[in-house]
């Protein structure tokens, strides 16, 4: 009897140190949703001729109306290149951890995704998937995966009336 319980408790210890993990990255995760959602600072962070100071800027793509202002989200997909620039992203995004984000129309096309370069590019969930499982082979895949869905009103064609919809922008964390 006291050989079960011994095991009954290192069971509910390592339970609830996985599940203190996974929160951590599901924190991170609504951390930088909620960045990328607000208007960011400095407010003119979009103008063209903006000098960034990684140190005084945190990256935001709605404007007040909390819609995706297309001249943020331009600049943020400006690091979208390689790895260096994606370590300059992660730090004006907040996180020291691996991330990618894709918008997604109520269909699931995807609009624009940004984030980790091996996992960008992805066209459908089945991809991501792929991607994400191809990271880290030699530990077996990415670890304390966590993810998190916000609705935001997106516009990619602003010239035209009534083109914007309600997309899902699907933030993904990991370690």
């Amino acid at each position: 009897m006291i050989i079960v319980g011994v095991i009954f408790v290192k069971l509910v210890i390592g339970f609830s140190e996985g599940q203190q993990e996974v929160q951590e990255t599901t924190d991170e995760a609504r951390t930088i949703a909620n960045t990328l959602l607000s208007s960011g600072f400095p407010k003119n962070a979009a103008d063209e001729n903006y000098r960034y100071d990684y140190s005084e800027f945190r990256v935001g793509l709605t404007n007040d109306d909390y819609k995706i202002d297309n001249a943020k989200l331009a600049k943020l997909l400006e690091f979208n290149s390689d790895e260096a620039n994606y370590e300059k992203l992660k730090s004006i995004i907040g996180t020291n951890l691996d991330f990618y984000v894709v918008l997604q129309d109520r269909t699931g096309n995807f609009l624009q995704d940004f984030g980790h370069p091996e996992v960008r590019g992805a066209e459908t969930e089945d991809q991501i998937n792929s991607k994400l499982g191809d990271l880290n082979p030699e530990s077996g895949g990415v670890k304390k995966l966590s993810g998190l869905i916000r609705i935001i009103y997106y516009d990619n064609d602003p010239e035209s009336e009534n083109t914007g919809e309600f997309v899902k922008m699907v933030v993904r964390v990991w370690e």
